[in-house]
């Protein structure tokens, strides 16, 4: 591994704590060090990251294999998971809902065929296997749906593409709807969502959604009968829609979060708010250099300038370690240890 440096960020937001929205600000001085794996261990940035019993699961990082199992040691490969395809038991378009360290478990949702998959796996003398133990298919006519993730309640929620009145559905362990809910910054009627997509994560009955588009960030809780409250939302930068129409101008605004992760005291976030008309630079013209960091109660806690452009994150359950999966000028994976910087919090 070898060193690599942040720098200061001063960084203004605007937030909203109980439906109010105030003024805020990140404005610590941060010098943190972070180390880079020099193996060329991935050859595309995963659609998910995440780690897992001290390995790594990377979904998607090329076309070899469904899931790549690094060490996180030195992020050699350790094991492999499942396929792309159309036969029986393969994937086309998936992605992690859920990890369950607690029963050695996790669940993949493939928007693509509607399926919501759960597999255990069993690692003994250092080889994994794994177990299809539950499959759920949704079948709501009416509706079509995304992004799914899985809560430790049995609750799931979706974002919708079409066919209900808000952006997110509540979900049933049969994947059934319980409740349309969620908050739009347009005052029409919008019936296509595909424009307020976002990221996932939750912590016990604690619920983060993070739209991709736009600076947006809601924090809900979601209890074990089904009800839903928000607790908190955070405009990073505010969109600008323009014209009698009420059109989104991407000249005019800013890429919101790639990713969104939870452990039992933070919320840690990539990033962009890079102008949007940039996407024309090249590829990874938008991907996040900043790093986000947010308590449970929604206060500001923390704002990184990140040495790597890092498109998805991963953390360590219980330490405030983030690991984060970068594309410029190569690809590989680095770590983030903000322990000394949060421990004051």
């Amino acid at each position: 591994m070898k060193n690599v440096g942040f720098v200061i960020l001063l960084f203004l937001l605007v937030a909203c704590h109980n439906g109010r929205k105030e003024t805020g600000s990140f404005d610590e001085k941060i010098l943190l060090t972070g180390e880079v794996y020099e193996k060329d261990i991935i050859s595309m940035i995963p659609v998910h990251f995440k780690l897992i019993d001290s390995t790594f699961f990377l979904l998607g990082p090329d076309r070899q294999s469904l899931i790549k199992i690094l060490s996180e040691d030195d992020a050699s490969e350790v094991g492999s998971f499942g396929s792309f395809g159309s036969g029986p038991g393969e994937f086309i378009t998936p992605y992690f809902s859920s990890v369950s360290i607690k029963d050695s478990s996790f669940c993949l949702y493939d928007m693509s065929l509607s399926i919501l998959r759960k597999y255990k796996w069993f690692r003994q003398n250092g080889v994994f296997t794994f177990n299809n133990v539950e499959e759920v298919k949704f079948n709501d006519e009416n509706t079509v749906i995304s992004f799914l993730h899985k809560m430790d309640n049995g609750f799931s929620v979706a974002t919708i593409l079409t066919g209900q009145e808000k952006p997110l559905v509540l979900l049933d362990r049969d994947l059934k709807i319980v409740k349309n809910f969620g908050y739009v910054p347009q005052n029409k009627q919008i019936t296509d969502f595909s424009f307020y997509q976002g990221c996932f994560a939750s912590y016990g009955n604690k619920l983060v959604f993070a739209m991709n588009d736009i600076g947006y960030i809601a924090c809900y809780e979601v209890t074990s009968k089904g009800e839903v409250t928000k607790q908190w939302e955070h405009f990073v930068t505010q969109p600008i829609f323009s014209g009698d129409s009420d059109r989104f101008d991407p000249e005019l605004n800013r890429t919101g979060f790639y990713d969104v992760q939870m452990n039992n005291q933070y919320i840690f976030c990539a990033y962009s708010g890079k102008e949007m008309k940039l996407m024309n630079s090249g590829p990874g013209a938008l991907v996040p250099e900043t790093l986000l960091v947010f308590d449970h109660a929604g206060r500001a806690v923390k704002s990184f300038k990140t040495d790597k452009a890092i498109g998805r994150i991963a953390i360590s359950p219980e330490a405030n370690i983030v690991y984060g999966a970068y594309s410029r000028p190569d690809v590989g994976i680095v770590k983030y240890d903000l322990s000394d910087w949060l421990k004051e919090n």
